[in-house]
């Protein structure tokens, strides 16, 4: 019996009521999807997507599986089955990718022709009668999408071709899928998430066009790399995964012998990048420079990676005043200067421009005074605000957090950190002693150095 064999038991008024259940509980859910997935390419590439998502619907599927897996010994018509993964696939990347470049509703109205296209080609591919009620239905549709769209030459892009493109995919998928109706449902659910698991390959082209594999990624040192190689003057090649390792990777490899050497694993540890969207580029002193979207204060970094030894050092944090997600590849320009941008953030949250020196000076905490450096014993919590006083050559304005608290007596749960340089204290003594707390603070330049520095709170009596 199929996913939905026991439908054949109703009258036909029942089974239509149920199916039309089932398509507004797919349209809901496919939307709820479309709308995660919206908000997840403004971190995640395309591929990363449409692998987890693969992935998801494997762990979903598997018990159904292997209780039907008898079905699969007899597909039908199994190059109509490729085509059919291939369409599935080719519908997903578009979506996903226009929705990179174009607002969701934008996306999906161009997605809202696919019903059209659907009912105008049924009765030419699968020679369904359709009706004079249905083409009007059809004409109409066809106008609220050109009203809803309002096409010009000022519309028409490559990114709305694309979700246009995808559009079509989806509606000869639907039409391959009808086809296909005899063929078990567990089987057609199955074939349509498979095919987008590949890892990633490096490979090379000479001047006939001849493509030839370097080093294919299997998962163990990192897979899906995204952004350009570097070719470094040390003749390596040098890049980056998204995935693998952790949170990504950084690697070398030698594109006459194919050594590969993974050089970092990013990690979400003390402050780390992870999940580099970036290539490298050549700072000229000796360091590569690249970026993560992630990680850092919550919003991404700027790193650096000696090509040598893979010496691994945060350049840049973006805390989200300052910038958030980076995922472009730095430009060093002819100042010297390195130059990127971040996708949201900054004083309007629509991205920044930024650029980075090679200051490797310090800041100088000059002081750090709190707003009450003396409490008296309430057993309350009470708010402390620092101000802090710092210089640095090359910053302006370095930014100030506090990282931590410390006593001379047991404080668990008596204090808590409430913004960046906030932090509620209890006014508690133990022992008839006066509590001291200490409270440490880092401060940071634009360049990534650091300096640290302590104030302190006394409970009295």
């Amino acid at each position: 019996m199929t996913l939905f064999g026991k439908l054949s038991s109703y009258d036909e008024r029942s089974a239509r009521l149920a199916g039309i259940g089932l398509m507004l509980l797919s349209i809901f859910m496919f939307s709820f999807g479309d709308a995660l997935g919206k908000f997840l390419v403004a971190t995640y590439s395309v591929g990363q997507l449409m692998w987890l998502r693969a992935c998801a619907a494997l762990l979903l599927l598997l018990p159904i599986i292997w209780r039907q897996r008898t079905e699969f010994s007899r597909i039908e018509r199994p190059w109509l089955q490729l085509l059919r993964v291939l369409l599935s696939t080719l519908e997903v990347a578009a979506f996903f990718l226009a929705t990179v470049y174009l607002p969701l509703a934008d996306v999906i109205t161009y997605y809202l022709a696919s019903p059209i296209f659907v009912t105008a080609l049924s009765g030419i591919v699968l020679g369904e009668r359709v009706g004079w009620r249905r083409w009007t239905a059809i004409l109409i549709g066809f106008g609220g999408v050109l009203i809803a769209l309002r096409p010009s030459t000022q519309t028409v892009s490559w990114p709305a071709l694309i979700a246009l493109g995808g559009s079509l995919s989806f509606a000869f998928l639907m039409l391959i899928t009808r086809s296909l109706r005899s063929t078990p449902d567990i089987v057609l659910t199955t074939t349509q998430f498979g095919g987008t698991s590949d890892l990633g390959t490096v490979f090379k082209v000479d001047s006939l066009g001849t493509v030839t594999p370097v080093h294919s990624f299997d998962g163990s040192l990192g897979y899906q790399p995204f952004a350009p190689l570097l070719r470094s003057g040390d003749g390596n090649l040098y890049g980056t995964t998204q995935m693998g390792g952790g949170y990504g990777t950084v690697y070398r490899l030698n594109p006459l012998t194919g050594t590969f050497t993974t050089l970092h694993a990013f990690s979400a540890a003390n402050g780390e990048g992870r999940t580099p969207l970036g290539g490298l580029v050549d700072g000229g002193d000796g360091w590569l420079y690249g970026t993560t979207v992630l990680g850092g204060w919550g919003y991404g970094a700027v790193y650096r990676i000696d090509p040598a030894t893979g010496a691994y050092a945060v350049v840049l944090r973006f805390g989200g005043s300052n910038g958030r997600m980076p995922s472009g590849n730095l430009v060093r320009g002819s100042d010297g200067w390195l130059y990127g941008t971040t996708r949201v953030g900054g004083a309007t949250s629509n991205g920044i421009v930024y650029r980075l020196s090679f200051d490797t000076t310090a800041p100088t905490i000059t002081s750090i005074v709190p707003s009450q450096a003396k409490l008296s014993a309430t057993s309350k919590m009470v708010p402390i605000t620092l101000s802090v006083a710092v210089t640095d050559n090359a910053d302006a304005k370095p930014t100030c957090k506090i990282t931590g608290v410390t006593a001379n007596q047991a404080i668990t749960g008596d204090w808590v950190i409430t913004g960046d340089l906030g932090v509620s204290l209890r006014a508690r003594r133990s022992g008839g002693a006066d509590r001291v707390y200490t409270i440490a603070v880092q401060c940071a330049d634009a360049s990534g150095n650091t300096a640290t520095g302590s104030t302190t709170v006394t409970i009295v009596k």
